[in-house]
């Protein structure tokens, strides 16, 4: 079934949680704000299993119009943000909290009335060395706008991780 649309946010994963997958964005959040695409925490250790770190190699973004958008003409910046200890990139730095680090991973060009089908964006980001995230910290791809937000619309995203556990 196709992911349900949804209006992202900076505190919460409302497009859904995972590690990758695909994420329908109403596309509607106030410019100038991150709003989350897709979020993962990485499983801390129990009294059964032991905790171990995600390091990741790479990401790939894909993204194109699901539904026309409305309004809009915007540029899109794509960015991952890993080691943050709750899901809000809002965290900030304290004794018992870790703010998320950011890396921006790319960028494309949203057209004012985007139709249909308008391819988005196809990008994969390689770190060398791996991004390291502890067990209990997040990862999240999240997404700004630069412009001027439509007033409705669907992004579609599809998201993929590469990497391993140790």
């Amino acid at each position: 079934a196709n992911p349900t649309a949804a209006v992202p946010t900076n505190t919460t994963a409302a497009l859904g949680s995972g590690l990758g997958g695909q994420f329908w964005e109403t596309d509607t959040l106030a410019a100038n704000t991150d709003g989350i695409i897709c979020s993962y925490q990485v499983p801390a250790a129990t009294s059964a299993i032991p905790g171990k770190a995600l390091y990741i190699t790479s990401v790939k973004v894909s993204a194109f119009v699901q539904v026309a958008l409305t309004g809009g003409g915007y540029n899109a910046v794509i960015g991952i943000a890993h080691g943050h200890t709750a899901v809000s990139l809002a965290t900030t730095e304290a004794a018992a909290a870790k703010a998320p680090r950011r890396l921006v991973l790319g960028d494309y060009a949203v057209a004012s009335g985007a139709a249909v089908t308008t391819k988005l964006a196809d990008f994969v980001v390689p770190f060398d060395p791996p991004l390291c995230v502890q067990p209990g910290e997040f990862v999240a791809v999240f997404k700004k706008k630069v412009g001027t937000a439509p007033s409705a619309g669907v992004i579609a995203h599809s998201i993929t991780f590469n990497g391993y556990r140790a």
